[in-house]
């Protein structure tokens, strides 16, 4: 597989927008439409709650839970910003409760719950700057909580631009993934968006363009009969592309690739590498369809501690030397010994030519 991108610059502004909102209590048929006159309406900034104001009544539906406030149906609106100039999402960190959102009247998303932190693309809508943003919260459905929650838009409200190729709201995860004595490993991994659609190519035949929803990391899937040869899937925001991955189906397996996920492990007797084995055709691509018994042989300042192959079916030992690939690939995990030096891990199969691999084991402090 293959990835090109092509973003011309890194490009990251985010405002906060707190001032500038017109605020009606109650109802409308054409509160999102840019032509209302709103001149009106109560200036207000946010975040914002008109349940605090009142009028306190025990007749309210909301009743003790809710402190005897009002709840009811507000509308928002405000204009964006005049020199938006990249790619537009516009960030609720929390409106109470159900709320759509509107641009220039057209519907941009709904969110039921009025907890959760929500991201609506703006840029699939034409944004460009200057649009009306409307906001139709209903907070007039009762039983819905067992404490006070406020009604409207309660949290920061943020407009972020970025480039077509950009890192995706909350992309990021940091985890340790190991921890002794002696050393800790920390693993990011970052989520990158980077396309409004997505074609797709059979050995250069289109099979069709899909767009993204806008609503999170959902796959995009396309169904395809099989056929040897490339499949080759190209991403384009504004009718640029920002992104191609190829894959290509393999030929017949020819050998072993031998990796492990570490270079360096330590001499305590307990710490472990794990060494891949993936069956591969001659031009190195991955054969899915191989399940040869692959033997291990781990000679050094180490040894076999398992072999796995993430097959749930599988009713082969995980304790031994040997173990069938499955979908190409299957792994053996190697514990070190508490003398250091390196071990040398090799993988054969019958009809492959053979790989091999060595981690180093280091004293320990």
């Amino acid at each position: 597989m293959t990835i090109k991108t092509g973003p011309s610059r890194e490009y990251r502004r985010v405002r906060r927008l707190e001032t500038g909102w017109r605020f009606h209590l109650g109802d409308l048929d054409d509160g999102a439409d840019p032509e209302l006159d709103d001149s009106g309406w109560e200036v207000v900034e946010v975040p914002h709650d008109w349940s605090i104001r009142g009028p306190f009544d025990s007749e309210n539906p909301g009743g003790q839970q809710q402190g005897f406030a009002p709840g009811g149906v507000g509308w928002y609106r405000r204009e964006l910003p005049a020199d938006i100039d990249r790619d537009a999402t516009i960030r609720f960190d929390g409106v109470y409760r159900n709320f759509d959102v509107y641009v220039d009247g057209e519907h941009v998303g709904h969110r039921p719950y009025g907890y959760s932190t929500v991201n609506d693309k703006l840029s699939e809508f034409g944004v460009d700057g200057g649009e009306t943003l409307a906001v139709r919260v209903d907070n007039d459905e009762y039983p819905h909580s067992r404490w006070y929650t406020g009604s409207g838009i309660y949290r920061d409200v943020h407009l972020i631009e970025t480039d077509s190729v950009a890192v995706a709201p909350f992309g990021t995860d940091i985890r340790t993934t190991a921890v002794n004595r002696h050393r800790a490993e920390v693993q990011m991994l970052t989520e990158v968006k980077n396309a409004e659609s997505v074609e797709l190519h059979q050995n250069d035949e289109p099979l069709g363009t899909q767009r993204a929803d806008g609503f999170g990391p959902r796959p995009i899937e396309w169904y395809v009969p099989y056929e040897a040869g490339t499949l080759r899937a190209v991403a384009k925001e504004d009718g640029e592309v920002v992104a191609e991955h190829e894959l290509e189906t393999a030929g017949d397996p020819s050998r072993i690739e031998l990796d492990a996920d570490r270079e360096t492990i330590i001499a305590d007797g307990r710490d472990l590498a794990y060494v891949r084995a993936t069956v591969t055709d001659d031009t190195g691509v991955r054969v899915p369809r191989a399940d040869h018994e692959i033997r291990f042989d781990v000679s050094g300042a180490g040894e076999i501690a398992g072999v796995d192959n993430g097959n749930t079916d599988s009713n082969e030992p995980w304790v031994g030397d040997t173990r069938s690939a499955y979908r190409g690939t299957c792994i053996t995990v190697v514990r070190a010994d508490r003398e250091g030096g390196t071990v040398e891990i090799e993988a054969t199969a019958d009809g492959l030519v053979g790989d091999g691999v060595t981690v180093t084991v280091e004293d320990a402090a």
